[in-house]
């Protein structure tokens, strides 16, 4: 639970970080069209980049070749993150863009938003350059089951066979898969969700609630009504994980399985062991906003960065300094647990 590094100089909106590879974090500036990048060596942004209008979401494949992002408008975006070049720019949704996820390998992108919908899009298709610039990509798949905004995506693994589940506001979690498209199930929950993610295995799947709790799902045998009120701890059966006091924004599975991370608007984020459906550790920010703790919008399980590693290492050298990364205010509304 120490805390190796701060960042910043950043004000997001849920989902509207990620991680670049293994030596960045970039997010997105509420209300601005600015990106920020920041180098886990240093706790102020390396870089600032400017955008046509404000980003609400960001997302980047697995070894940082490309970046995207979505915006209020509608509008996606995909950047060569060596370059710098904007490869593709499209109308991708009628209302604002709320999540991004590329798959595991990185041949789809998975979009959500405020018009209810939930698209597939083919990245060699996005990126042929045999298609105009001007001329807008055809989704993959295309899916419209929800009935209010979506909130959040998740990709489970294999690549272009990958399930992907969707979460909103209307209470469902919808899980999908690549190769065909389908409907696979459709998860009603006790309150509205604003987060969702899968274990690597694909057996379960994890549904932030804006009531501050987390569901546990089995993806064998959806749970019904009646489960939820009288939820199980075991593994395999519908759960409920409670200690957070306001809406869960965001959420993370470790790469073994064994760990989730979450985020929230009171302030804290959690890391909790999936098996004993217990609470590990409770990670506060310091930063106080007028209406109490500023909340926060990202926890991610991820390896240890050689360069966070060695600065906490430093850290742990240097009195001073130590007391500098522990005492620093938290302006980067994020959360990231290393393992």
């Amino acid at each position: 639970g120490s805390l190796l590094a701060s960042f910043k100089g950043c004000s997001m909106t849920a989902g509207g970080a990620c991680v670049l590879g293994r030596d960045y974090l970039l997010a997105a500036q509420r209300g601005r069209p600015c990106l920020h990048v920041w180098s886990w060596a240093k706790e102020q942004p390396m870089q600032r980049l400017f955008v046509r209008e404000p980003v609400t979401a960001l997302a980047a494949n697995l070894d940082g070749t490309f970046c995207a992002a979505g915006t209020a408008s509608g509008n996606i975006f995909v950047w060569e993150v060596g370059s710098g070049r904007l490869l593709k720019e499209w109308a991708a949704h009628y209302k604002e863009v709320s999540a991004l996820e590329f798959t595991e390998d990185g041949s789809y992108l998975v979009s959500g938003a405020k018009d209810s919908v939930v698209q597939a899009w083919a990245l060699v298709s996005v990126l042929d350059a045999a298609i105009p610039a001007t001329t807008p990509p055809h989704p993959a798949h295309s899916w419209a089951e929800h009935t209010l905004p979506v909130t959040a995506v998740a990709c489970g693994t294999g690549g272009a066979s990958a399930l992907v589940v969707s979460s909103a506001l209307d209470r469902t979690v919808c899980v999908r898969t690549l190769a065909g498209g389908g409907l696979l199930a459709s998860l009603a929950f006790p309150a509205p969700l604003l987060s969702v993610a899968l274990d690597r295995c694909e057996e379960e799947l994890f549904a932030g609630g804006a009531d501050g709790r987390i569901f546990v799902a089995p993806l064998r045998q959806a749970p019904s009504g009646a489960e939820w009120a009288d939820a199980s701890v075991a593994v395999g059966k519908p759960g409920v994980l409670e200690g957070h006091e306001r809406a869960v924004t965001a959420l993370s599975v470790s790469d073994d399985g064994t760990l989730l991370a979450s985020a929230s608007e009171d302030g804290t984020a959690r890391v909790w062991a999936i098996g004993a459906r217990q609470c590990l550790r409770t990670l506060s920010h310091a930063r106080n906003l007028p209406g109490g703790p500023g909340p926060v919008t990202l926890a991610a399980l991820l390896p240890a960065p050689p360069a966070l590693t060695l600065r906490g290492q430093g850290s742990n050298n240097h009195p001073k300094r130590a007391g500098k990364a522990a005492n620093a205010s938290s302006s980067a509304a994020a959360a990231a647990a290393a393992t």
